[in-house]
């Protein structure tokens, strides 16, 4: 059974002030010079050698991998070393992760060399994500408005795991994009007075990604998603665990900022049947 965490009036002053703190980190977060806010363009590469706008160098795909042409005038240097004829940027079997980079810079440019593996493994489709410290979307930010929060959109919830983690393709911004996930169980919790749930995927070691949609999608908050990080237990996810979500840090996904960006959407049954009045809200862009 999970339940909501109360917090008692000695503690309104703590909860407010890590929530602050959070916030502040929050949008230092946004104002990254090469973070969620830099890209300037989302460039496929085909087989055929071709250039792409703001990004030095001839590129295309050969042998399962990312090759460029390029001349030491241009600057182009790939994990620090500087180009001056043809080189490899990846080669087959050495394919980062969906959304992994290279480094590539050219001056203040730094180019994203991004591998999308299709949702059955079988083939790679490759592309160039270049940023910026001079991006139109960094230099217009100010701010992403969020609600107060309340203690109210705090809870615990429980893991509940599937006999067999499942298998889930799911949507990305990106329309041509999809990725796959194995979704290993549920959180169950109680909010709004009601008992709900959602499946957690991806995130780093010490941290659950789950996105979400709920009754203010696509009203006062990002129609396609938003996402809520959640410190997860040590070790792998077991029956009975207890996690605590903080809808008061709900965010935007980078797809809210940029249309270059390849966020996976929420799965099916992560949209929750009640208005979750916290957390951020739509961006202004």
């Amino acid at each position: 059974m999970s339940e909501r965490l109360s917090t008692h009036a000695p503690a309104q002053d703590a909860f407010l002030a890590s929530w602050e703190q959070w916030r502040a980190a929050r949008l230092d977060q946004l104002r990254e010079p090469y973070g969620i806010l830099s890209p300037i363009g989302l460039h496929w590469l085909g087989t055929q050698p071709q250039s792409h706008p703001e990004v030095p160098g001839v590129w295309w795909v050969a042998a399962g991998g990312v090759r460029v042409r390029a001349t030491a005038a241009e600057a182009l240097r790939v994990d620090g070393v500087l180009v001056d004829g043809e080189v490899a940027v990846r080669d087959e079997g050495v394919v980062p992760p969906p959304g992994g980079a290279v480094q590539v810079a050219s001056g203040e440019l730094r180019v994203d060399v991004l591998a999308f593996p299709d949702a059955g493994g079988q083939e790679t489709r490759w592309a160039l994500r270049p940023r910026s410290p001079r991006s139109p979307a960094l230099r217009r930010f100010r701010d992403v408005p969020a609600l107060p929060p309340r203690p109210e959109w705090v809870t615990r919830a429980v893991f509940a795991s599937y006999p067999q983690p499942r298998r889930q393709v799911l949507a990305t911004a990106l329309d041509t994009v999809r990725r796959e996930f194995l979704i290993p169980g549920r959180l169950v919790f109680r909010l709004a007075g009601r008992e709900l749930a959602l499946e957690p995927y991806g995130g780093r070691e010490d941290l659950l990604n789950i996105p979400f949609r709920d009754l203010t999608s696509g009203a006062t908050t990002y129609g396609a998603a938003r996402v809520l990080y959640a410190r997860r237990p040590t070790g792998p996810l077991r029956d009975g665990q207890e996690v605590v979500l903080d809808f008061n840090r709900a965010i935007n996904p980078p797809c809210a900022f940029t249309p270059y960006a390849s966020c996976a959407l929420p799965p099916t049954g992560n949209t929750l049947p009640v208005a979750v009045e916290a957390g951020e809200l739509t961006p202004v862009l």
